[in-house]
């Protein structure tokens, strides 16, 4: 895996599906507040941080986890100045031929679900056997809580952030 490790955190990359995709888990040293590190996450750091990974033998363990989102984006748009939609002035006519249509709600749902097969299919592209010596390894294991990132790999671009405080 891509890795790396500082006297504050530990950081691996795991490629997702055909590669296009990675999550990043960081996890903060057992001395180390998390809070700490997502208080100072901006992201030219987060891009400095993936920057310092190298392809290394990491053990990992990492648990089963499951986080579900949701989220009225009504208000949030209608104070970025988009409010006609809502209101008896929308004109959605040329979409189903009615005068008498607005947009009621906007719902943003969000899951993510991270089990065995999900980890064992990223921990087999890490796998290397070697005759010729013993092979050293990182370890993380990942018991306390810590920050994951999934990311499209080309242009960095986050499809989500998140903090995971209770990991079973």
């Amino acid at each position: 895996y891509l890795y790396t490790e500082n006297d504050t955190f530990q950081i691996v990359r795991l490629p997702y599906g055909n590669k296009k995709f990675e999550m990043v888990v960081i996890l903060p040293r057992k001395s180390v507040n998390i809070d700490s590190i997502t208080q100072s996450m901006d992201p030219l750091k987060f891009e400095a941080w993936l920057l310092s990974t190298q392809t290394q033998k990491v053990k990992l363990g990492l648990p089963k986890f499951k986080i579900a989102f949701e989220k009225s984006l009504k208000e949030v748009l209608t104070q970025l100045g988009m409010r006609t939609p809502f209101s008896q002035q929308a004109d959605f006519s040329g979409m189903s031929g009615q005068k008498n249509l607005l947009i009621s709600e906007v719902k943003h749902k969000t899951f993510i679900e991270v089990n065995e097969e999900g980890t064992e299919a990223a921990a087999v592209t890490g796998v290397r056997i070697s005759l010729t010596a013993v092979p050293s390894y990182r370890e993380m294991i990942v018991d306390r809580p810590f920050i994951f990132a999934i990311r499209e790999r080309q242009n960095g671009t986050l499809l989500f952030l998140g903090k995971i405080v209770d990991p079973e």
